[in-house]
């Protein structure tokens, strides 16, 4: 196998396979999310009687996006009526099989967004990913009591540890970086030395690291709680639906001969359980975006990543009110094995039982560059199951006790930036001007996806998107035919296959 840049031409051709593959509607056999469980009573699995025949607005997802946009239309248009579409159960998606970190992590990528995306474009999306965590947990502060409960928030310390000289020394140009754009915000990041992680955080191998102000909580109980909440004030325009993919989209073009009802609801979305006609479409659907688009695929691709619930035994202390944790190096693709190190491996505590809630995007490049959300890989399951003992210097046990493991998908784009806006015919072949997209957001969406849904709303209704949002998430037909290229996928994963240490082990393809 003739190796090219540090990866075959056989591993390259997979992965252009892999993210240019339809990835079709969620498996309706999901890995079982410990978020999940147990299902929320009256949301989980809700559904009408018979689907409504028209609806304003159709939101396909019910996830922190779809739940974000649902919110917004009713608050914005009062006499609209909305229909939320999900293939699987309520909040099943990512958004119910991430790491419930509600974290910004702007200090230490400050320099690479700037790399990427430019100073001003930098500078913006860091506001808006400080702004987006800041107003989700003053939502949860001021939200009913049952609902604070439900959704465990936590306001905590996150402690990044940092395990190589090259991201340290990344790490602290960045947030050099960072404190001089955002003078106010110098304390908002405390370096910690490697001895003082091990002396005060039990945290063992880190060259040194830094905290920072995060949160952490359960996004399944917090949107659930939302949705039912919702559905409780506006039972009378608000349809939420469960189980209820979506197969097709059409649009109706207005002609003389057309019926008054296809005028004002141009859109039929066709469902196993019958079809509906809409002034508007809203994709909240993240990575499953380009199954009803296929002119997304290689542009928009999915990212799967692993999490479980694992048990450090009764003498583990329980830190879980004061901190959450994360592992950080380089990332890299061993271009013979086939193997990606994601860099990151982000840790949470549960307060109550003491389990440690830690995942991981480390697999074989093909699992992890996958819709299918049914399975784990055997790499991701081995190395989350090593991966404590090697972190935390008083373990707990030698072998932690594996309660949980699952999967979820997150979506990512060719350009590294979210997909918020009206989506161009070039997109979506279709004449009509109602169909919009919010979503993407590259492994990062606690800190994106709730107020994204917000600035969705606000051109769903006409008007600008708002000064706090960032311009450069926002699709149109020139950023999607110029700066969405599919090469820029393969160039990234061929550079981290250049600078990996190579193995000798054949690949897994």
């Amino acid at each position: 196998m003739a190796l090219t840049e540090g990866i075959s031409q056989e591993v390259v051709d997979a992965i252009y396979k892999a993210i240019t593959h339809d990835p079709k509607l969620p498996s309706a056999n999901p890995t079982v999310s410990a978020w999940q469980l147990p299902p929320h009573p009256t949301i989980a699995n809700i559904q009408s009687s018979t689907l409504p025949q028209t609806t304003d607005y159709i939101v396909i997802g019910s996830g922190i996006t779809g739940c974000s946009v649902t919110q917004g239309i009713l608050d914005m248009d009062h006499h609209a009526h909305v229909t939320v579409l999900e293939a699987r159960t309520f909040v099943s998606g990512a958004t119910g099989r991430n790491g419930g970190q509600l974290v910004s992590p702007v200090g230490r990528t400050f320099m690479e967004m700037v790399e990427r995306h430019g100073k001003e474009n930098a500078i913006q999306m860091t506001q808006f990913s400080l702004m987006n965590v800041q107003q989700l947990r003053e939502m949860v502060r001021n939200a009913d009591p049952q609902l604070q409960t439900e959704s465990e928030m936590r306001d905590v310390r996150k402690i990044m540890a940092v395990t190589d000289k090259e991201s340290w020394q990344k790490a602290e140009t960045s947030l050099d970086a960072f404190c001089e754009a955002f003078p106010d915000k110098k304390a908002y990041h405390r370096v910690v030395s490697g001895y003082n992680l091990l002396k005060k955080h039990n945290v063992k191998g880190a060259i040194g690291g830094f905290d920072h102000e995060a949160a952490a909580l359960s996004p399944y109980r917090l949107f659930t709680g939302i949705f039912q909440r919702l559905l409780e004030v506006h039972a009378d325009r608000l349809s939420l639906e469960a189980n209820t993919p979506v197969i097709a989209i059409n649009h109706e073009e207005s002609a003389e001969h057309s019926s008054e009802i296809s005028k004002a609801y141009p859109y039929i979305v066709t469902t196993p359980r019958g079809r509906i006609r809409a002034r508007h479409v809203v994709h909240c659907t993240n990575a499953f975006a380009a199954h009803l688009l296929p002119a997304l695929r290689g542009h928009v691709y999915p990212f799967r990543g692993t999490m479980s619930v694992q048990s450090m035994g009764a003498h583990f202390e329980n830190k879980g009110d004061s901190f959450s944790w994360s592992s950080i190096e380089q990332t890299s693709l061993d271009g013979v094995s086939s193997l990606y190190r994601s860099g990151l491996m982000y840790l949470q505590q549960h307060t109550r039982t003491g389990h440690i809630w830690v995942g991981t995007e480390t697999a074989n490049i093909l699992d992890v560059l996958t819709a299918d959300d049914s399975k784990v890989s055997s790499d991701a399951r081995q190395y989350l199951q090593t991966f404590l003992p090697t972190y935390f210097e008083q373990a707990g046990v030698s072998q932690p006790e594996l309660k949980e493991i699952w999967t979820g998908i997150q979506g990512h784009t060719s350009d590294c930036l979210p997909l918020v806006g009206l989506l161009p015919e070039c997109l979506t072949a279709r004449k009509g001007t109602g169909e919009w997209i919010c979503g993407a957001y590259n492994g990062y969406g606690m800190d994106k996806a709730w107020l994204s849904g917000k600035a969705l709303v606000e051109l769903i209704m006409g008007k600008e998107a708002p000064t706090w949002f960032p311009r450069c998430f926002l699709i149109n037909e020139a950023r999607f035919l110029h700066q969405m290229d599919t090469k820029h996928i393969l160039e990234k994963f061929k550079q981290l296959a250049q600078n990996a240490p190579q193995t000798t082990a054949k690949a897994s393809l």
